[in-house]
């Protein structure tokens, strides 16, 4: 599942960190496993 960040107005830095430690927060294996399967999507 994926985590869902939410916030009162844009802030484009606090989106970048999130989405960087949540990245950051899986293994390697998972990791190339969705960018895979992203990329099988286009």
């Amino acid at each position: 599942m994926v985590p869902i960040l939410k916030l009162d107005k844009d802030d484009e830095e606090k989106e970048i960190d999130f989405e960087l430690d949540w990245f950051l927060s899986m293994d390697v294996n998972k990791r190339y496993e969705m960018l895979l399967s992203k990329k099988n999507k286009y």
